[in-house]
């Protein structure tokens, strides 16, 4: 599958500058690109991604590859690689994740690894990880609690644990 995109984004907030909320708003850009999806068999996914991006205070680019196994149906696997060119900072990014079902319970993994071009508060790399488990309440009820550790630019190290009550809703089609 092959897919080619177009992006332009500017604020519509109509707040003055000098508004504490004008930070929020972001400046106009244009993203154009695409991207493929190749799947040479059922259990694995390969997604290659390159946007241009055009932005008054500069241009840049953003590049993405991922790739994704499904080895026994209830398994997910995979790696994630990114990198980003822009004048205020880039980045590489390095990730892999895991999840796996078993029945009404779920659990993943996912570690990062970023290296940014330029220093960010006298760093210039970030590390991390999340782990996850949930347990299915009713059909569009979750529970989940999450961990993640690390440590960036913006914490020396990290810990957040998070509990959560999750609903998804559930779209069924009536056959007749």
């Amino acid at each position: 599958r092959l897919v080619v995109d177009y992006q332009h984004v500017e604020p519509d907030l109509f707040l003055p500058r000098n508004s504490i909320l004008s930070v929020f708003a972001a400046d106009k850009r244009n993203d154009f690109g695409g991207g493929l999806r190749w799947t040479p068999v059922r259990t694995i996914a390969v997604d290659a991604d390159y946007h241009v991006l055009k932005a008054e205070d500069g241009n840049g680019s953003r590049a993405r590859l991922r790739g994704t196994y499904r080895p026994f149906g209830r398994w997910v696997v995979g790696a994630d690689f990114q990198l980003l060119k822009v004048p205020e900072n880039g980045y590489w990014l390095a990730r892999a994740f895991a999840s796996r079902e078993f029945g009404r319970f779920a659990a993943t993994l996912d570690g990062w690894f970023y290296r940014y071009d330029k220093l960010v508060n006298g760093q210039d790399q970030s590390l991390g990880g999340t782990v996850t488990g949930s347990m299915q309440l009713a059909p569009s009820w979750k529970v989940a609690l999450a961990g993640t550790a690390g440590s960036d630019p913006f914490y020396k190290s990290r810990l957040d644990v998070m509990a959560k009550l999750v609903w998804n809703q559930l779209y069924t089609r009536e056959v007749r």
